[in-house]
């Protein structure tokens, strides 16, 4: 009979369990959704399609809210878990920031596991505990519970004390999801959930990467095969001062539409994904980054022909090997650039624009097609890139060695090698070579 709890988990009038015979075994390894039918006055089931508990409770969960009229109600008897659970599966799992707004959502969630387990709170927890004294609680034990990488197999190779920045973003998540319920008509009313400016909780910091110390990371990413990823991602931080994860997201594909080859434009918001606050801008393609996606052949930054969802495991590794402050965080690069741009005098208008701070409105939309367009900036980032090339010349290319102060480009497909003896960037970055890859036709398209 419906009401009483049941099963490995349940949500409402439904829940998760094995198709079992009658000696109370399971007859398969998939997993069920159960509910009691009153008309015909039997338990019927649909089939998950899963063995994985936590995937077979996220389509129970879809279920339930497909199938249920969830009533008004007052928030003492909504539980919070199930108000973070249907945020997700209703709204955050469908936006571009899903990855960010799991990690915030789960933070939460390990919050309430911990204070249940420790007598704190009583099961189940509702709407109407956040209070005061529980957002202290909870941001206080964030900031204490530090935030881990781990590798394939589950080890943790890097831990890293959680920002109060952070913190406050996940209360942020928090008041979005408690929001949803009320706009579902979940709950009567919501309760106070205030959160920080983010300028008043992330200060700015004055530190800044060098030209210099710029030119000692390509050389370090440069000296291993292991570290190409780590190199590739260095290149373009330097030549589009995208954010860490619009890097990552480079792509050559045409299906794509990010990289218009004769226009020498790059779309850092790939096609079909939606534009969010931290806006992805048309960059202007250089001379150094076009030399470097005609080697692509599909992804920019990979790993073994991988693509890498993020480069700080690689980055934390190359700044112990150099002595660089472990405080320096992937996008450090990129205010750092953004200063050696503004201290050669580049229009700051423009730097606005292809940091991704300015926005193109309708009158400006047709900008990017001009042959000026953030044309200072690239001509500063054109400075740097030849200012690095006095330093570690071979770093630039995608294809090289060194062998005293020749660079030699490799072909990947064969074992012959050409040699440049270039004193410029300039001199060998727009030369006829066969180790290109060809232009297709179809790479023409302009981003939509």
């Amino acid at each position: 009979m419906p009401g009483r709890r049941r099963g490995i988990y349940q949500r409402g009038d439904f829940w998760l369990d094995h198709e079992r015979g009658r000696d109370g075994r399971p007859k398969t390894a998939k997993l069920y959704i159960w509910w009691y039918d009153a008309r015909v006055r039997r338990n019927r089931r649909r089939s998950t399609r899963t063995e994985d508990v936590e995937l077979a409770k996220d389509r129970l969960d879809e279920h339930y809210l497909a199938h249920s009229r969830p009533p008004q109600v007052d928030p003492a008897a909504y539980a919070l878990g199930d108000a973070i659970t249907d945020y997700w599966i209703e709204h955050g799992q469908r936006q571009t920031s899903f990855d960010s707004i799991r990690a915030r959502l789960n933070l939460v969630v390990r919050f309430l596991a911990g204070e249940i387990e420790t007598g704190r709170m009583e099961e189940p927890v509702c709407v109407d505990a956040i209070t005061d004294d529980f957002l202290a609680r909870f941001k206080a034990w964030a900031l204490t519970d530090p935030i881990t990488w781990k590798n394939r197999k589950g080890r943790v190779i890097l831990t890293k004390q959680r920002s109060e920045a952070t913190v406050n973003e996940a209360v942020r998540q928090l008041r979005a999801a408690v929001r949803h319920a009320w706009k579902r008509r979940r709950i009567a009313s919501v309760p106070h959930i205030p959160v920080a400016k983010r300028g008043d909780v992330s200060a700015p910091t004055l530190e800044r990467i060098s030209v210099a110390q710029i030119a000692e990371m390509l050389d370090y990413a440069v000296a291993s095969r292991r570290r190409q990823s780590l190199h590739r991602y260095l290149i373009a931080a330097v030549t589009t001062l995208a954010r860490p994860e619009a890097i990552c997201d480079m792509n050559v594909d045409p299906a794509r539409r990010q990289w218009d080859v004769d226009g020498r434009r790059f779309n850092l918001n790939p096609a079909g994904r939606k534009q969010t606050a931290k806006y992805r801008p048309i960059v202007p393609v250089g001379d150094l980054l076009d030399l470097w996606l005609r080697h692509a052949d599909d992804w920019l930054v990979h790993y073994y022909g991988r693509p890498v969802l993020s480069a700080h495991n690689a980055w934390n590794t190359m700044l112990g090997k150099l002595g660089m402050p472990a405080r320096w965080e992937p996008k450090l690069l990129r205010h750092s650039m953004a200063t050696h741009l503004r201290a050669r005098g580049v229009d700051p208008w423009e730097l606005e624009g292809q940091l991704g701070h300015k926005k193109l409105d309708v009158a400006e939309t047709y900008a990017v097609f001009a042959p000026d367009y953030l044309g200072t900036v690239q001509q500063g980032i054109a400075d740097i890139v030849a200012d690095l090339f006095t330093c570690v010349p071979r770093a630039l290319h995608p294809k090289c060695t060194q062998n005293g102060a020749e660079i030699h480009l490799i072909n990947h497909k064969k074992k012959d090698r050409q040699v440049i003896g270039s004193p410029s960037f300039s001199d060998w970055s727009g030369r006829e070579d066969s180790n290109l890859r060809p232009l297709r036709p179809e790479h023409s398209a302009l981003p939509g």
